[in-house]
């Protein structure tokens, strides 16, 4: 039996860039990514058949299905280059498994850590590792459960293609907030949370609800300063940062929220 360790990702900025009407019509896109201490398990036995074990439930916009598919692919081809273990899986899951994904996820999977990743309209990637302090940046996040599965990526495609004028401008200010924040390396980090919500947020209804909203604010009263939903948006994790130690304060003032830590994984997929 074969065994892939797959991780999962939390995305900081730049998310839709990586989709190709975009960055196949704007020069590049980019996004800053890392992966996570949370992974799917891929099990391969002698026969093909695939079994799987998720550390966190599918559908909660931490990059799942392209991690599974990765796994998928590295058990069936273990000495398959990297670069094309990537590339493969990333084609498989939208001409095969029909998902509107990016292509962030699954060099997030393949490669593992805090990458700046960008995506070039010839089809070249560029993959290059952000030199900061990653443990004490996750040190100071943490991610609520918002107990419901995020919308589809699909279904936010719909609305982002309704006015791709409009969209297409605040998809650049994405990408500048991305190049930003990796030039600067990290120090505008708040700064650049803050700017890109509020434009995820202008892009579609579906991003945040009452719910998502009531507890961002919760978080900024407790000492967080920026947030964001994990993925598409609509469910499965909110982000918040707590620059000054008050973490704590929030989860003993909020004991109905599931609230959880995940730290730095800077490997990629794995056989195990």
């Amino acid at each position: 039996m074969k065994i892939a360790k797959v991780p999962l990702r939390v995305s900081f900025c730049g998310g839709q860039t990586d989709l190709p009407w975009y960055f196949e019509e704007n020069e590049f896109g980019c996004v800053i990514s890392s992966t996570i201490n949370k992974y799917i398990c891929v099990m391969r036995d002698e026969k093909g058949k695939i079994n799987q074990i998720n550390d966190i439930p599918p559908m909660s916009g931490l990059g799942g299905s392209s991690s599974y598919v990765v796994g998928q692919m590295y058990t069936e081809h273990p000495n398959m280059n990297l670069w094309q273990l990537a590339e493969e899986a990333y084609h498989h899951e939208v001409n095969v498994m029909k998902n509107n994904v990016g292509k962030q996820d699954h060099y997030s999977a393949v490669f593992g850590g805090l990458n700046y990743i960008k995506f070039y309209p010839t089809q070249e990637v560029g993959v290059s590792r952000v030199d900061i302090d990653v443990d004490d940046l996750f040190s100071k996040l943490v991610f609520i459960s918002l107990g419901q599965k995020k919308i589809p990526s699909g279904k936010l495609l719909d609305d982002v293609k309704s006015n791709v004028k409009n969209n297409t401008l605040q998809l650049n200010e994405l990408k500048n907030l991305t190049i930003e924040l990796a030039t600067n390396h990290f120090s505008n980090f708040e700064e650049v949370l803050k700017e890109s919500w509020k434009i995820k947020k202008s892009m579609s209804k579906k991003v945040t609800n009452n719910k998502i909203d009531d507890i961002y604010e919760l978080g900024l009263k407790s000492g967080a300063t920026c947030g964001k939903v994990c993925g598409s948006g609509g469910g499965g994790y909110l982000m918040m940062y707590f620059p000054n130690g008050t973490q704590m304060d929030f989860i003993k003032s909020n004991p109905k929220l599931k609230v959880e830590k995940f730290y730095y994984e800077p490997k990629g997929v794995q056989l195990v």
